[in-house]
């Protein structure tokens, strides 16, 4: 008999086992989310609006489950339920380092006016500047 089912198996196509495999996944998923928060298939149905007797169609694992369907699963649980690789955006990163300037400043009578009060020292100026 097993090497009946084999051969059956092998003429199903793999876009059909995928779709039964990821909708496997997705009620496993739901079915842990669930347990890890202390609820029932009812008190799903009661969040989504649907007749008990749907969600547990559902979750039988051959309901072709819509992104919707799935969005609006994921809303009331609070919870994702399924996870795709976020793509990878390069950023420039604003990076500050602290920072020392030391400046002679000329303290010729035409270079005056650029100050203002009495200090014409050198200046020291302490802060972050970006890298």
């Amino acid at each position: 008999m097993s090497k009946l089912f084999d051969q059956a198996l092998q003429q199903v196509p793999n876009d059909v086992k995928s779709f039964v495999d990821n909708s496997f996944d997705i009620v496993n998923q739901i079915h842990e989310i669930l347990r890890k928060q202390g609820r029932s298939q009812r008190d799903l149905s009661d969040l989504l609006g649907k007749k008990e007797s749907e969600i547990s169609k559902w979750m039988q694992g051959t309901h072709n489950f819509t992104i919707r369907s799935i969005s609006k699963i994921e809303a009331v649980l609070d919870e994702k339920i399924i996870t795709t690789p976020q793509k990878v955006k390069t950023k420039s990163v604003t990076k500050f380092v602290p920072v020392k300037v030391h400046s002679s400043v000329n303290t010729s009578k035409e270079n005056s006016e650029l100050w203002h009060g009495n200090s014409k020292p050198n200046v020291f100026i302490d802060g972050l500047k970006t890298a």
